[in-house]
């Protein structure tokens, strides 16, 4: 009997592991990156505390590039939701003309002070809509960077990486391996 109740323990643990295994998509979470590429795919993708974070299926990510009262604002975000959690990343450049191949600093706090020339990262988890959750911002003490790869034809892609701090709490989060390729609205 002892050893019947042995085998089935090792086997529920053996189907457990192989199937958490499954359920993360396996591997490597690098591996599950899109490709950095320069062609507009509409891919985004990064790493979160050393996990991958993609877009839902549906393409829940958005990118701006516009020139507004003589400056130009840069805007890319994405968002994973898992009815009702969500996590999203937002990057911004405010009052810079973005150039190929340049590197942006990433250490503003988003907020609304005027007049802010430079960049910041935010990094959000909601449980559900009604409690709220946890932001992350960019700032003094907790800073990145965004490079521009391309920026022609409508397209816009680089990389991005940072480190932002829990707004109330102070905690801190790594974003890695940042990468998009996506078709831009003017």
């Amino acid at each position: 009997m002892k050893t019947t109740i042995k085998l089935l323990f090792v086997l529920l643990i053996t189907l457990t592991t192989s199937c958490q295994s499954d359920d993360d998509g396996g591997g490597d979470p690098i591996s599950q990156l899109p490709e950095a590429t320069q062609t507009g795919e509409q891919t985004i993708g990064c790493l979160v505390n050393g996990e991958a974070l993609l877009p839902n299926a549906d393409g829940d990510m958005q990118c701006f590039y516009q020139f507004i009262d003589g400056e130009y604002f840069l805007g890319v975000s994405f968002s994973k939701r898992n009815s009702p959690a969500s996590k999203n990343i937002r990057l911004s450049i405010k009052r810079v003309e973005l150039i190929e191949n340049q590197t942006y600093l990433l250490d503003n706090d988003n907020s609304i002070s005027e007049p802010f020339t430079g960049g910041s990262g935010t990094f959000t988890q909601t449980e559900n809509f009604i409690e709220g959750g946890e932001q992350y911002e960019t700032n003094e003490n907790a800073s990145g960077t965004l490079t521009i790869t391309k920026l022609s034809d409508g397209i816009i892609s680089g990389t991005f990486e940072f480190t932002a701090q829990e707004i109330t709490t102070g905690a801190l989060i790594e974003i890695t391996e940042g990468r998009f390729d996506l078709l831009c609205t003017n």
